[in-house]
């Protein structure tokens, strides 16, 4: 690597050493590329760990004194990278799987197009397709994984999945980074509709391709194909959330009428036996959902100018 790199990926960890010992970290990073580690604290062991595995990786360890959520993570470890002289990123989670060759061509179309946010096909660890583009319906408050609408399309937007994405550091400031408000999940989506709206390009790179199991780092041990509480409680909040600050008025009323019925289909998602077997998944449902309308009501009450009222 020269004295400046080019590039930089991006990880944020939180109890996943193994995984990333695993897999990006064995991963040999393109010439002039550098990697950043966020470790967002979970237990002292965890964080030996990790200083030990970005050391003998040649990483750079962001080590959080708590845990910041996925969205607080990453704006601290693109903060790392940009005060390194970085211009394109790639940012990507901790259990993905992700080649040298797939890590140069994601960078380089960044690159070539720094006005466009880029990401890879996703597929599941079993060679099923898990992401290839998504839509936010502005209107029926839902999302999609399907192919990315029209840009002139005023009701549907693009959003592109966290898990892999890269862009210039130069969008990245224009964007203003992840909200930190979501703590996980749907942080990709309000970033996502934030680029649109700034005019930038969202875009598949669709001879790349990158293995991950949405989820895998919240998934019970027992059942693999679980969704967990968390998984099931932020996905309803942070709806709900997205809805107070990037809907209009006169759509909110309708996200917020849809609530029941998404909290229900988040919930079936691990299957109805799944459903019977884990009441915590009802509780953490009707919670998230809870917990959205209240941060848009105390929001609307303290007069904050980024929700809808």
């Amino acid at each position: 690597m020269g004295e400046t790199a080019r590039a930089a990926v991006v990880v944020v960890n939180y109890g996943s050493n193994e995984l990333l010992a695993d897999g990006l970290l064995s991963t040999a990073l393109p010439e002039s590329v550098l990697g950043v580690v966020v470790d967002n604290y979970s237990t002292a062991a965890e964080r030996t760990a990790i200083a030990g595995l970005c050391e003998r990786a040649g990483w750079q360890a962001v080590l959080s004194a708590d845990n910041q959520g996925f969205g607080g993570g990453m704006n601290a470890g693109v903060a790392r990278a940009a005060s390194l002289g970085v211009d394109t990123l790639l940012l990507i989670n901790p259990d993905a799987v992700i080649s040298t060759e797939a890590i140069d061509r994601l960078i380089r179309a960044a690159e070539q197009s720094p006005d466009t946010i880029w990401t890879p096909i996703i597929r599941l660890s079993d060679g099923r397709t898990a992401f290839a583009g998504g839509t936010v319906d502005l209107v029926r408050g839902t999302l999609s994984s399907r192919t990315l609408p029209d840009p002139a399309e005023r009701d549907l937007v693009p959003w592109l999945s966290g898990a892999c994405m890269a862009l210039s550091m130069a969008l990245w400031q224009r964007i203003g980074g992840f909200d930190h408000d979501y703590f996980m999940y749907w942080e990709d989506v309000d970033f996502s509709v934030r680029a649109h709206r700034t005019g930038a390009r969202l875009a598949m790179l669709g001879d790349v391709v990158v293995t991950h199991d949405p989820g895998g780092t919240q998934r019970s041990t027992s059942q693999p194909s679980a969704k967990s509480p968390l998984y099931v409680r932020y996905n309803c909040r942070n709806r709900l959330v997205f809805a107070a600050k990037l809907v209009d008025p006169a759509r909110h009323r309708a996200w917020i009428l849809q609530a029941p019925g998404y909290a229900r289909e988040v919930s079936l998602r691990s299957g109805r036996r799944a459903l019977l077997r884990r009441p915590s998944l009802i509780a953490a449902a009707l919670s998230g959902t809870l917990q959205g309308l209240l941060f848009w009501g105390r929001s609307a009450l303290r007069g904050d100018p980024r929700v809808s009222r």
